[in-house]
C-alpha cells in the first residue's frame, strides 16, 4: 500500500476483497472505519478460523496479510458474512469495553490526599482565602503525572517545618496555574458513541494455507 501511494488507496472502492497463501494460517481479515466529528477510527481484525478467535492486534495482523505485488492470488470458499457479523459484535463490544475503562475515577497518589486533608483543615482559618484553597482541593483531585507528585511531596515537607497554611496553598495555587487542571471524564481519548450503522467495510482478505 505504501508503495502505490495514498491517492491510489484512497480510489479504491469500499468492500474490495483479495486472498493469498500463508503458511499456517487460515482465516480472514477486514478492515472497517467509522467516520466521526473526531476524525476516522479504523478498525484492524482478524478472523482466525483455527482458533476460532479474533485478533485485533495490529502487528500481528499487519505481519500475517503482508505480501509482495506479484504474490499469487488465493481466494478461500469462508462464510464471509457469518465471519463479518462476529467481527462488528467484537468492534462495537470492545469500543464500549474501553469507553467503561475511560469512565473509571482514575487514582490519585495518597500525598494528594494527605495535603487535600490538611487544606480541608484549614479552611476556616483567618489567614487562608477559602475560594483559593477551595480551587486547590480541586486540583488535588485529579490525576497527576510523577513530577507533580514529586513537586507536592517537597512543598508538604516544607509546610511540615514552616507550618503556615497559606504559603502552603500559595504553592499549590502556582502548580495548579502551571500545569492546569483536568475537567472530569476528560482524557486522551473523548467519549466517541459508535453504532453498528457507522461502520464501513473497506476490505476484507482470506488467508489461506
Amino acid at each position: 500500500m505504501a508503495r502505490e501511494g495514498k491517492k491510489w488507496i484512497d480510489a479504491l472502492p469500499h468492500g474490495i476483497h483479495s486472498g493469498l497463501l500463508k503458511k499456517g494460517a487460515k482465516g480472514l481479515f477486514f478492515y472497517f472505519q467509522a467516520e466521526k466529528q473526531k476524525g476516522k477510527l479504523h478498525f484492524w481484525n482478524y478472523y482466525d478460523l483455527q482458533t476460532d478467535r479474533i485478533v485485533d492486534n495490529r502487528f500481528l495482523i499487519a505481519h500475517l496479510i503482508s505480501c509482495l505485488p506479484e504474490t499469487d492470488r488465493v481466494i478461500g470458499d469462508y462464510n464471509v458474512f457469518e465471519m463479518q457479523e462476529k467481527i462488528i459484535d467484537h468492534i462495537l463490544e470492545t469500543h464500549l469495553e474501553k469507553v467503561a475503562l475511560e469512565a473509571v475515577p482514575k487514582v490519585i497518589d495518597p500525598i494528594q490526599q494527605t495535603l487535600a486533608t490538611v487544606i480541608q483543615g484549614y479552611l476556616n482559618h483567618p489567614d487562608v482565602d477559602r475560594k483559593e484553597a477551595l480551587e486547590t482541593l480541586k486540583y488535588l483531585n485529579q490525576p497527576m503525572a510523577g513530577t507533580q507528585v514529586k513537586e507536592l511531596r517537597k512543598i508538604h515537607k516544607e509546610f511540615q517545618i514552616n507550618m503556615t497554611p497559606n504559603i502552603l496553598i500559595e504553592k499549590i495555587s502556582k502548580m495548579c496555574d502551571k500545569y492546569g487542571t483536568t475537567s472530569p471524564g476528560s482524557g486522551s481519548t473523548e467519549r466517541i458513541d459508535l453504532k453498528r450503522e457507522d461502520l464501513q467495510l473497506i476490505c476484507f482478505d482470506y488467508l489461506c494455507s
